[in-house]
């Protein structure tokens, strides 16, 4: 029965079917009363793609705070698994996020890893989570796939390894922190929510 109770509940929180691409507040960008606008979503949903989209159409330009993984991996690379690589790497990125919510330009900011320095940074999830969003729809499973075959195309990773690496991190960690930064986001009092079709 418990295992029954499990895989339903992965189903119910979006770990096998997707659900709707949703926006919050987007009136609030789309009047230039909020300055940023975040897409999140596991790994795989799209959010790189929306955000050029949204760009285009709100003539404005996207940021990649996961690029700002990748800018300290190329100087950090002998081993970013250790502890005190991670730390490091997590002050690195939490500067870049500061810098983003600093810069009074109007931004469109992506990435999976949002939803970790909101985790861990009290002050960066305050602010957030006063700001319009976008919350990607694609279920973790169909997120790895779609990553797997992203990032093999691009030829960062074997397929099979990529679809492993990130359908563990998609079910393990993302999925999860994705469904309470929803849940949390949409609690805010007069919070706007509406499906998103692009």
């Amino acid at each position: 029965m418990k295992i029954i109770n499990n895989y339903l509940n992965y189903i119910q929180e979006g770990y096998i079917f997707s659900d709707k691409t949703i926006s919050i507040d987007l009136h609030k960008f789309e009047s230039g009363e909020s300055r940023k606008l975040f897409i999140i979503g596991v790994a795989g949903s799209g959010k790189t793609s929306t955000g050029k989209i949204l760009a285009k159409k709100y003539n404005t330009e996207v940021c990649s705070l996961d690029s700002c993984w990748d800018k300290f991996l190329v100087n950090n690379r002998p081993n970013p698994k250790k502890s005190q690589n991670v730390s490091q790497m997590n002050k690195f990125v939490y500067k870049c996020f500061n810098d983003i919510i600093k810069d009074n330009k109007c931004k469109i900011v992506e990435g999976v890893n949002i939803m970790n320095v909101c985790e861990k940074e009290s002050n960066i999830n305050s602010f957030v989570m006063k700001q319009p969003c976008i919350i990607m729809g694609r279920s973790a499973l169909f997120g790895s796939l779609k990553g797997a075959i992203r990032n093999h195309k691009r030829g960062e990773e074997n397929f099979i390894m990529g679809l492993i690496h990130l359908g563990y991190e998609n079910l393990t960690n993302f999925e999860k922190s994705l469904n309470e930064f929803k849940k949390e986001r949409m609690s805010k009092p007069n919070a706007i929510v509406k499906e998103l079709k692009i």
